[in-house]
């Protein structure tokens, strides 16, 4: 309760006459982290969902603050309502002592070979298929920076190494326009808690890695090639959520190669590789990498209002 008649019309008791002019009581309390849905099962506690609107999803979590107001028996009470935005502080584990330092001294990315605790790389695949005609294989290792959670509004570091006895194809596919790397949005939400089975499951691409050749020669032997990339995250896009009703998951995924000279083996539209992220909100202890390259173009915006991290404050005024 922000006022009761008891009190006076300032801040200080005594006086229960009627309030006249502009009035102004500032409030806090926290946003609770933790919310207990009522399931099969009896009752389970989850992090509390973020604001969730995206454009063209018929899914929306929305909060609202409620000021109430009595006037006594003779009138209706009045009610004042305010939207709120919560977003919660999801905050990723620190970089690597290695990148750390790269980081601060701005002296380039160190790949897998250099910083191993750094990335993680996941099983060696290969990608086969018709170049000019001809069969080729290329095996592809495929890393991603560690921790495996990424602060929106930074990016997700990658690094590919491409193996074949075969130098023509190294040079065909090894291209930057060639490598397809995305970032993959996975929302599933379920409209009864106790229907769990019946979901609705949706995916979109959120955006796609761009490449760059390192410098060093050393990378470039006969029969090896090394890229670089950056999978840029956009500033509104929405954090990883695990909720009975609502669960948004990403995954980064390695499709086949594209080029006008060769034609994969594999399905374009199915990942040879994938490997489940986490996108946090805060950024991680410690300096803040660089992106080598520039974000690609949106396709769409997400609308995100922004938001005090985990807490609401206000004021309500005037009152008549």
């Amino acid at each position: 309760m922000i006022w009761a008649k008891s009190s006076s019309s300032g801040s200080s008791p005594g006086s229960a006459k009627k309030l006249e002019g502009n009035h102004s009581w500032p409030f806090s309390f926290p946003f609770p982290a933790q919310t207990e849905v009522s399931a099969r099962g009896g009752k389970q506690s989850y992090a509390t969902p973020q604001t969730f609107r995206q454009h063209g999803k018929s899914i929306s979590v929305e909060y609202e603050l409620i000021l109430k107001i009595s006037h006594g028996f003779l009138r209706a009470d009045s009610k004042l309502h305010v939207s709120v935005t919560y977003i919660p502080d999801i905050v990723p584990p620190p970089l690597s002592e290695i990148r750390q330092l790269v980081c601060r001294d701005r002296i380039g990315v160190p790949g897998p070979e250099i910083d191993p605790d750094g990335w993680y790389t996941l099983p060696s695949t290969v990608i086969s298929g018709q170049l000019l005609h001809r069969p080729v294989e290329l095996t592809c290792v495929f890393s991603l920076a560690r921790p495996l959670v990424y602060t929106r509004g930074t990016f997700i570091p990658t690094h590919l190494v491409l193996s074949s006895s075969d130098t023509q194809a190294l040079d065909v596919l090894s291209s930057v326009k060639a490598v397809q790397v995305r970032l993959v949005q996975t929302l599933e939400y379920f409209q009864d808690p106790k229907n769990v089975a019946g979901g609705t499951e949706e995916s979109d691409v959120v955006t796609q890695a761009q490449w760059w050749n390192p410098q060093d020669p050393s990378a470039q032997d006969a029969g090896k090639r090394t890229l670089f990339g950056e999978l840029h995250l956009p500033k509104d896009m929405q954090p990883s959520c695990s909720f009975l009703l609502l669960n948004v998951e990403y995954t980064v995924e390695l499709f086949p190669f594209i080029s006008p000279v060769f034609e994969s083996g594999q399905r374009p539209d199915i990942p040879v590789l994938s490997c489940p992220v986490k996108i946090g909100t805060v950024n991680a202890a410690g300096p803040i990498p660089k992106a080598v390259t520039s974000p690609p173009p949106r396709a769409r915006t997400t609308n995100i209002l922004s938001a005090q991290q985990g807490e609401i404050r206000g004021a309500f005024m005037p009152f008549p």
